[in-house]
């Protein structure tokens, strides 16, 4: 950890983020090292999705189940990094972008 050690200002400055009260706000270095791991998330759900309707076709109801869950639990992650990356807004703003 090249940050160790050091004053909270330098790792907040290394790491690229910024607090704002109790909220860390990614930027930079940080805010792209967050895109890649959502957009892992956000396929990873799918799959599960797609994986949990062929096992209930197939008749596999408890595997149906456990796939259900695991993709939940991506759903989770994926969000905790959308909003770390300040990937919502109002909804009006919501609303405007997923019109573009």
């Amino acid at each position: 950890d090249p940050g160790k050690g050091l004053t909270p200002a330098y790792n907040s400055a290394y790491y690229g983020v910024s607090f704002r009260g109790k909220e860390v706000v990614p930027h930079g270095y940080a805010l792209k090292n967050l895109e890649e791991p959502f957009a892992n998330k956000s396929q990873t759900n799918r799959k599960y999705l797609a994986f949990a309707e062929r096992a209930e076709r197939d008749s596999y109801r408890a595997a149906a189940r456990m796939l259900q869950s695991c993709r939940e639990a991506e759903t989770i992650h994926a969000h905790s990094h959308l909003r770390a990356m300040q990937g919502v807004g109002s909804t009006e703003e919501d609303l405007r972008e997923g019109g573009e």
